[in-house]
């Protein structure tokens, strides 16, 4: 990973007088730092090492102009132009980007009414997305759906043999594998007869900003792409509810799907097929993120720390499945519109 001084990157922008560069916490893809400005302004350094490709970063630039350009009643913040007209600042081994600072605060604790909020807010989007003049065969070409378990990360060509390498617990990495071999068999079926947008692909509780229960901002479509429409919803559920989280129990995570679910349909209405899907499309989340980390890792740009926390989430997943699968993902079925 390449080091750069926030200094010399803010040096390409204008900016008045200024405070900063701060570090933020979070930033799994990218280091975050905020610059705050006179009169309450600011700014925020987003400096992206997972990539240096220009092409995605102006597809995420047309992306979120896009969507900003829609009456939402939220923000959507766009990347500024350098000095030079340029949307990043290109050096090897990354690139960054400036946007301005968004109203709200960082999610603290999800409660119902905030992930009512949010799944409303998830369905405002989808719905502008679905709209968006950006098209969405530009988006496919340069970032793969999560159903494209073989391209989930470059370093991970064979996702099947990855796993079978994992250095976990036998009963957990036999259950990776069962969960591949499933989800292999039917997502063609899933890719060929379910609804396909742009989606955002990463609405979790990282990538928004907050006024007391209601979503201010909706940040980072760094990995929007092509994908079914309810593949967003599995990606929310799976943050959202926070079912692998040790401290959420079974009736929690219940709520909470149940407040997202019924915020998320006030905008858009799940077919059947969709719904039905769901319990498949949350654990493809969680294996395919496994895979993100475990091709970061093996790239040097990520600790096995992120691989090992990850797999630990599909385990309780997992696991939880089996020990009760109606207890909140056999719910999931029933939200068809």
């Amino acid at each position: 990973m390449t080091a750069a001084d926030p200094e010399d990157l803010l040096a390409h922008w204008d900016l008045p007088a200024r405070s900063g560069p701060v570090a933020l916490p979070g930033g799994t893809n990218s280091g975050v730092h905020r610059v705050d400005g006179p009169d309450g302004t600011g700014w925020v350094l987003r400096i992206v090492t997972n990539h240096q490709d220009p092409e995605r970063l102006r597809l995420e630039t047309d992306i979120v102009t896009a969507v900003a350009a829609a009456d939402l009643p939220f923000a959507v913040p766009a990347p500024l132009p350098t000095r030079d007209g340029a949307a990043h600042v290109g050096m090897p081994g990354l690139v960054a980007t400036l946007w301005p600072l968004a109203p709200g605060r960082p999610v603290d604790t999800v409660t119902p009414a905030l992930a009512r909020s949010a799944g409303r807010t998830l369905g405002l989007l989808t719905r502008v997305l679905a709209e968006s003049p950006v098209d969405p065969a530009r988006a496919a070409r340069l970032l793969p759906p999560y159903g494209d378990l073989d391209h989930a990360h470059p370093a991970v060509p064979d996702p099947r043999a990855a796993l079978a390498r994992l250095d976990t617990d036998p009963g957990t990495r036999d259950d990776l594998l069962r969960l591949c071999d499933r989800l292999r068999e039917r997502l063609p079926d899933l890719y060929r007869e379910l609804p396909r947008q742009l989606t955002h692909a990463d609405f979790n509780t990282g990538n928004v900003l907050v006024e007391s229960d209601r979503i201010t901002a909706v940040l980072d479509f760094e990995f929007s792409t092509l994908d079914l429409r309810a593949m967003d919803l599995a990606v929310a559920l799976s943050a959202w509810c926070g079912p692998h989280l040790p401290d959420r129990d079974t009736e929690t995570v219940a709520r909470l799907a149940d407040a997202f679910g019924s915020g998320y349909r006030t905008e858009v209405a799940p077919t059947a097929a969709e719904a039905e899907a769901l319990p498949d499309l949350v654990l493809l989340r969680y294996l395919a993120v496994v895979l993100h980390f475990l091709g970061r890792r093996l790239s040097g740009l990520g600790p096995q720390a992120d691989v090992d926390r990850w797999i630990g989430y599909s385990r309780r997943m997992l696991q939880s499945d089996r020990a009760d699968p109606h207890a909140w993902v056999g719910r999931l079925p029933d939200w068809a519109g």
